[in-house]
């Protein structure tokens, strides 16, 4: 039986401030989200899947982490495209990807022409579950990287049960303190599943994933990935961190239809945005 994780009071979700300075790990402080021993590692983004993972950045402040998954499409967590002070989305010519960021440089920079927000996503509220669990974006770029995209893969039934405990995932990301070069997550594992998680902010997504990827702020929308070299693939999108031994990531299942849906339908229409 799929094993849960009974007790989640409070959701840190975390959309990344707009820089930090780099400092050796040992010089730095622990962070939310870090579980135990600090296991990110910086690594230069020289190849596939990395040069496809790149920043989101907000002209409004802050950055999150993307990762391409169709000719123009970026996954990340919605709360990244939300304006830091305001909460409601901002303006999509506002938001930049730069994929494979290290130190100033890039493979591809390109600005969002528009995006959708997971079916249901709430801008605006405070954290909760429920929210959480629509915590998702797809971005469509104004141009069309000459990048290759990063496959979805849904993970259920079987596989899902084999997936608990073992530690086969990884998770690259922008984090908040190392700012510019990726960092690496790697021998992290699935822990739990949102069914029947129930607390005071109410009852939890079965797309809800806990796992042991250490991920800060910055490194929401990063992807948690599983497979590697061509086998690469996305399982699930980190989103948030808790007061407890366990990130909190939506699983590919909640999306993957919808990223579909989008790169067979160039002009499906984005979000529609508040006026100004």
């Amino acid at each position: 039986m799929i094993r849960c994780l009974a007790v989640l009071a409070a959701l840190l979700l975390t959309a990344g401030p707009a820089s930090a300075q780099d400092r050796p790990a040992k010089d730095r402080p622990t962070l939310p989200g870090v579980l135990g021993a600090d296991d990110r590692r910086p690594f230069e983004p020289e190849g596939w899947p990395e040069t496809s993972i790149g920043r989101v950045n907000r002209e409004a402040g802050g950055f999150c982490t993307g990762t391409l998954v169709g000719p123009r499409h970026v996954l990340t967590a919605a709360h990244c495209l939300l304006h830091p002070r305001t909460r409601v989305p901002v303006p999509p010519h506002t938001v930049h990807f730069v994929a494979g960021y290290a130190r100033g440089g890039f493979a591809v920079h390109a600005r969002a022409e528009r995006y959708l927000l997971g079916e249901g996503y709430r801008p605006g509220t405070g954290p909760d579950l429920a929210n959480a669990a629509r915590d998702w974006a797809v971005v469509v770029l104004d141009t069309a990287p000459d990048l290759k995209p990063v496959p979805i893969r849904v993970v259920e039934g079987d596989a899902l049960e084999r997936a608990l405990g073992a530690k086969t995932l990884s998770r690259v990301g922008y984090s908040q303190d190392r700012a510019h070069l990726p960092m690496r997550a790697d021998g992290c594992g699935l822990l739990g599943v949102g069914t029947g998680i129930a607390t005071r902010l109410g009852r939890a997504d079965p797309d809800i994933w806990l796992h042991d990827c250490d991920a800060v702020a910055g490194d929401s929308g990063s992807a948690i990935l599983t497979g590697r070299g061509a086998d690469t693939a996305i399982v699930a999108l980190q989103v948030a961190v808790t007061p407890y031994a366990a990130n909190l990531a939506v699983s590919a299942g909640a999306f993957a239809d919808t990223v579909a849906r989008l790169i067979a339908e160039p002009d499906a229409p984005g979000l529609p945005l508040p006026p100004r």
